[in-house]
């Protein structure tokens, strides 16, 4: 199914078959026989076209990011907003998946659905109406979505659409955690180098980060956004010359410039990266920053996480990376993160210790608290 234009205005872009093939999985069926229908939220459809050209533009993907699709029990009560009435509970569905089970009688027609060859992509044909909900009819943003049966009229059966929906909860919190395991992969391939010793590139400013759209990184900072390349402040040699930008070669007895590694997929300009860049912290301790000439570290001077009770807080911490969740109406104001001097306060997205150095925290999700955090 394609995604259509940036707009979604195009409904049969965004409600058809199941890509099944595209997924790679089987060719599913429901128990009436019949292939399985899909919708996708506009905010998260695949649109090469209109991927996130900065940081900071209302189209990314990340987790401020709602599904836009209402979604009715059979009784015609709205259990998924896609209107989102609360600024800071994603209540719309990000996605649906339809068994539309068999032949019914369409409640605006009266006539039995055709599913000949001729009817096999028409939505009309395999998806019912009731109460006012057209689950062939699809206005993203609005309460126009769809209902799950089965819907009945005295003792008739007037929909029996299955409909099994993708929330922000089941997505989001995942999608988190693989974005902060990609980024400590980068990591751990940096420091793994030779040339490294087991450092780390130092952060980007979270002013000039948020404010200016510059992830350079910044001599001296452990706490801050992931730098883009070339690291030019990290990159200092023991004499004191610095990185010149690429294709320059680096300074003798100075660290890399760059991921240095083709297995990193943490690349300035990547669409998916620049989705998230906002939303992702990094601290560094103290011992593994760049040090010239380079030694290798040891942890006289590392990181501390605590860890939700009764567990003993993890010490010896090389890195800590956090992934801000959702903002959060208890936090800071609401953590607002609209204008351009809100995106370069670290409070705006982190809560608890994790807005400074050297002791951090993770705990579980809550009305206070849903950074998601990945250590070494």
């Amino acid at each position: 199914m394609s995604c259509g234009d940036a707009a979604g205005s195009d409904q049969n872009k965004r409600l058809g078959r199941l890509p099944w093939r595209t997924l790679g999985l089987p060719d599913l069926r429901d128990g009436d026989g019949e292939r399985l229908w899909y919708a996708v939220s506009n905010n998260f459809k695949k649109k090469e076209h209109t991927s996130c050209g900065n940081p900071a533009d209302a189209g990314c993907l990340n987790s401020d990011s709602r599904g836009t699709i209402t979604v009715r029990d059979a009784s015609g009560k709205v259990v998924y907003d896609g209107v989102n009435p609360d600024s800071f509970v994603p209540s719309g569905a990000i996605a649906v998946i339809i068994a539309p089970g068999g032949v019914l009688s369409r409640q605006d027609t009266g006539a039995p659905q055709s599913r000949t060859a001729a009817n096999v992509n028409n939505p009309s044909s395999y998806l019912d109406i009731a109460l006012g909900e057209d689950n062939a009819n699809l206005a993203d943003g609005s309460g126009n979505g769809f209902i799950s049966g089965p819907v009945m009229a005295g003792s008739n059966v007037i929909v029996n659409d299955r409909v099994a929906v993708i929330s922000y909860q089941d997505l989001m919190p995942v999608l988190e955690k693989r974005v902060a395991h990609e980024v400590a992969a980068c990591l751990d391939l940096y420091a793994a180098q030779p040339s490294n010793s087991n450092r780390y590139p130092l952060a980007a400013d979270a002013i000039n980060s948020g404010a200016f759209n510059n992830f350079s990184d910044v001599a001296g900072t452990r706490l801050g956004r992931v730098p883009d390349q070339p690291f030019t402040a990290t990159c200092t040699s023991s004499a004191g010359t610095t990185c010149d930008v690429p294709p320059n070669p680096a300074p003798a007895g100075s660290m890399g410039r760059d991921w240095g590694n083709a297995a990193c997929n943490l690349y300035s300009g990547l669409a998916w990266w620049t989705n998230w860049k906002l939303h992702v912290f990094y601290a560094m301790a103290d011992a593994y920053k760049p040090n010239f000439p380079l030694t290798l570290p040891s942890c006289g001077s590392c990181l501390t996480v605590n860890l939700p009770a009764p567990a003993a807080p993890a010490s010896g911490r090389k890195f800590v990376l956090m992934v801000a969740g959702k903002r959060l109406a208890a936090v800071a104001g609401g953590q607002p993160r609209g204008a351009i001097a809100e995106l370069g306060n670290i409070a705006n997205y982190l809560e608890g210790n994790n807005t400074s150095l050297e002791v951090l925290e993770t705990k579980p999700s809550s009305t206070n608290f849903n950074d998601t955090v990945v250590y070494r």
